[in-house]
């Protein structure tokens, strides 16, 4: 039986060090793989695992990289990088998500110019997965504000 796996897809630095954060803590737990994705757009198909498609990986992209690489091994978390080159984003991430044995996947559509256009692909790519027996997480705010509360309330009459 293969070990869990958690791919996370690449996004905006602080959405992506967010989502390793938390897989990370939750990989600490079990022995999990943390499996980061770098999601290379193509112009076109018949670019696709050509050099000329590879084109959309940028030196900030292998310095981020290197920072991911840091973090997760302060979690002391294994963790492998995967490249991939995509025409269609939603299907490159459900079938990455089939080819590397991911349990979950962290990911992120970007806000469009036509929110409901984004809403749509955010519950495809979710519907996608589930059919495939993956859990997707988004990081999604679902409105209202969170509020930091204590786990232990301590009293100070016995102090006094």
């Amino acid at each position: 039986m293969p070990s869990t796996r958690i791919m996370i897809i690449l996004g905006e630095r602080p959405w992506t060090m967010q989502a390793l954060h938390l897989a990370c803590a939750m990989a600490r737990r079990q022995e999990v793989t943390i499996v980061l994705v770098k999601m290379t757009p193509v112009i076109h198909p018949l670019l696709l695992g050509t050099e000329a498609g590879s084109l959309a990986f940028s030196w900030q992209d292998a310095q981020d990289l290197q920072d991911f690489a840091a973090t997760a091994e302060d979690y002391g978390v294994a963790m492998q990088v995967e490249i991939c080159q995509y025409a269609n984003f939603i299907h490159a991430v459900v079938d990455a998500a089939e080819q590397l044995e991911i349990t979950a996947v962290f990911a992120t559509i970007p806000d469009g110019h036509f929110p409901p256009w984004s809403h749509l692909q955010r519950w495809w790519l979710r519907l996608q997965l589930t059919w495939h027996n993956h859990q997707l997480y988004t990081l999604e705010q679902t409105g209202g504000k969170l509020e930091w509360t204590p786990a232990i309330l301590l009293s100070d009459k016995g102090l006094r």
